[in-house]
């Protein structure tokens, strides 16, 4: 950008020098140092930016002569900070704090379609960049659970059995829409499937038989029976 003031007088009544100040929206406090003016009104960028912090500036760039006693005017403008995907999403648990693993508990007799456990995430950027979707980290096919990956709830899809499994653990990860993309960090889900009286007890024999002597004492074993429950 460059800006541009005249002066119709001559000799040092008509040389100009320009003086920038830039300040974050809405303050002026102090100048952000973030961009400078040249001899000619071109102005640079001098240090790094970060819409996540300032998305826009005020900027005041002053022009004097050098006269005695000298005449100065001011132009204001802003510049706005456009977005790029600079930041990874972030996984988090349903107190918003950043997750380090997720653990539930379902019962055994849960429905198809019982949601097991939500995820949440965040990307502060804009726009595509800062949408988040989320995906199993490895395939899920075996697994007896699905994921609706634009709200991140995580259901069951199959029957489940605790005598067969009675833990899943499994990683997760969110996905912006950026690009290119960028990823979090994976996070593993703990499911525990809890018991339901779902087993009658089983004999481990479907028939017994023993003998007892006639004059056999009170409290004489006569036979130990066996019984499982899963």
């Amino acid at each position: 950008l460059t800006v541009v003031a005249t002066d119709q007088d001559i000799g040092k009544n008509g040389q100009l020098t320009y003086n920038l100040k830039s300040y974050p929206n809405g303050t002026a406090n102090f100048d952000s140092g973030k961009f400078t003016i040249d001899t000619n009104g071109s102005i640079y960028l001098v240090d790094s930016l970060n819409r996540e912090e300032v998305s826009l500036y005020d900027v005041v760039v002053t022009v004097t002569d050098d006269s005695l006693p000298f005449y100065a005017s001011n132009v204001s403008f802003q510049i706005q900070v456009l977005d790029v995907n600079d930041n990874n999403p972030v996984l988090l648990d349903n107190t918003k704090a950043i997750a380090t693993s997720y653990s539930a508990t379902i019962n055994e007799s849960a429905l198809v379609n019982s949601e097991v456990v939500q995820l949440y995430a965040t990307d502060p950027d804009l726009s595509e960049n800062g949408t988040v979707i989320f995906k199993f980290a490895n395939e899920s096919h075996q697994l007896p659970f699905q994921m609706n990956e634009t709200t991140g709830s995580i259901f069951v899809t199959h029957t489940l059995d605790r005598e067969i499994e009675s833990l899943y653990s499994f990683d997760v990860y969110a996905e912006d829409l950026g690009n290119p993309t960028r990823q979090s960090a994976p996070v593993t889900v703990y499911v525990v499937v809890s018991d339901v009286n779902d087993n009658s007890p089983v004999f481990n024999s479907s028939r017994y038989q023993t003998s007892l002597l006639e004059n056999s004492e009170n409290g004489t074993l006569v036979l130990q029976v066996f019984a499982t429950d899963i």
